[in-house]
């Protein structure tokens, strides 16, 4: 197996989190392998030598060549428009997608393990509901997913890095304040952004000015 389709083997542990937040900061600013030592706890320098940072830097920098590749494409309507018929075995329908966006198939998901497995994932096939999640902390999320993610269980969007496209609604009504919220590299969403009606109505004219190509995607419920 290579080191891109390596799992998260270590979530819960100290080690894991360090190199998980490394992840998610070089993959926020576009970097591959620089400034790991800045952001990395002691126990995750110390692991090292034994390549888990390695395997990390290796799969940061294909994440950013992903990104680059299907940037400004709406995938949910592309696959949409393939009419894949919905009897299909999930891996039949995974060689289609596969084939349509010129991926591996170990990089199309179909339920919430695959999408959160920590490998490339391109596409997701179906909903995330991921509300049982506290916290945005090391969670790599696929580039693209076909209906709406539920992450309504986040009170902040520290380090949340959203997929670039969505094919329906994403769920933040948990969030107490936009002041982390980073959607510049979220382009297309076919339905809306969900906030709590109260967050919206304090932070409306500041999500709008800071994010105009989206300011008909605000909503709330």
């Amino acid at each position: 197996m290579s080191n891109t389709t390596n799992n998260l083997e270590y979530r819960n542990s100290e080690i894991e989190n360090g190199i998980n937040e490394a992840l998610q900061r070089n993959i926020n600013a576009g970097l591959g392998k620089a400034g790991l030592g800045d952001v990395l706890s002691q126990e995750a320098l110390d692991a090292k030598e034994s390549g888990e940072i390695e395997k990390f830097d290796e799969f940061a920098e294909e994440r950013i060549k992903t990104k680059e590749k299907y940037a400004g494409r709406n995938l949910a309507q592309e696959i949409y428009d393939l009419n894949i018929d919905e009897s299909l075995p999930n891996e039949e329908k995974r060689q289609i997608i596969a084939k349509a966006l010129d991926c591996r198939l170990d990089q199309i998901s179909f339920d919430k393990d695959e999408a959160l497995s920590g490998r490339d994932i391109v596409y997701h096939y179906g909903h995330l509901d991921l509300k049982y999640i506290k916290s945005a902390d090391g969670l790599i999320l696929p580039l693209s997913v076909d209906d709406y993610i539920n992450l309504d269980g986040l009170k902040s969007a520290e380090n949340l890095i959203l997929p670039q496209s969505i094919g329906n609604n994403i769920w933040l009504r948990g969030l107490k304040s936009i002041k982390e919220l980073d959607l510049s590299d979220f382009s297309i969403i076919n339905n809306f952004i969900i906030l709590s009606r109260v967050i919206l109505a304090k932070y409306k004219a500041e999500l709008e000015k800071k994010f105009p190509n989206l300011v008909e995607k605000f909503s709330w419920a």
